[in-house]
């Protein structure tokens, strides 16, 4: 899609925040909770388009028990990865 099509959603829906996912990612990730072991985790790269580009990009990971981390919006995908809060996985599933 292009862009500009991002910024007509936000507009027909009335959303402040609109992003394109442009990437999705399977891994293993080990846990470092108490439990331990080895977590399937979905890695999503999303896109705002081509509005501010200091914050164009976010990553939200979510694992196969349902637990999800993200960071703040960044202007390239490394700097939006490194910002996750990857501890957010290690907690509690989510009921």
């Amino acid at each position: 899609m292009p862009p500009e099509f991002i910024d007509k959603l936000r507009e027909l829906s009335g959303a402040f925040e609109m992003y394109e996912v442009v990437g999705t990612y399977k891994g293993y990730r080990e846990c470092k909770d108490a439990g331990g072991g080895i977590k399937q985790i979905t890695i999503e790269v999303w896109d705002m388009g081509l509005g501010d580009p200091s914050i164009r990009y976010r990553v939200h990971v979510v694992d196969e028990d349902g637990r999800g981390a993200s960071g703040n919006a960044m202007g390239s995908v490394a700097e939006a990865a490194a910002l996750v809060h990857w501890w957010e996985l290690d907690g509690a599933p989510r009921p």
